[in-house]
């Protein structure tokens, strides 16, 4: 025979663990979400740090132009994944990069073939 006070505390036990798991559920999914917002924060960031970058491009050292160019890189490539609904982002990052070549290609042909004194002679 089943007594009814085992059974309350079963059904009792029962609700308390499916609460604890819902709430559970429902954190990880916010901790997801607020997860991909710093990843998709980050590649804004390194995009506008490159575009500010290409802007001084011609005053930058080699070193910051490379880590710069790199970090840009990586964030077009994570761009991919992280947008994967919105193909368009992607498609924008790679169309700055494409046109960042011309403006860092600029800055370094007119350093390689102007390169004058703080008085401006050659």
């Amino acid at each position: 025979m089943i007594k009814m006070p085992e059974v309350t505390a079963t059904a009792a036990i029962a609700g308390y663990v499916a609460s604890i798991a819902t709430l559970q559920w429902f954190t990880a999914r916010q901790k997801l979400r607020l997860d991909i917002y710093d990843k998709r924060f980050e590649v804004y960031l390194r995009t506008v740090g490159f575009m500010w970058a290409l802007k001084e491009w011609g005053f930058l050292s080699d070193v910051a132009k490379v880590e710069r160019h790199i970090a840009f890189m990586r964030a077009m490539r994570e761009s991919r994944y992280l947008f994967a609904d919105r193909r368009s982002i992607f498609t924008l990052l790679e169309e700055v990069d494409r046109r960042s070549v011309s403006i860092t290609g600029h800055f370094d042909s007119l350093n390689k073939f102007c390169k004058y004194d703080s008085a401006g002679h050659e």
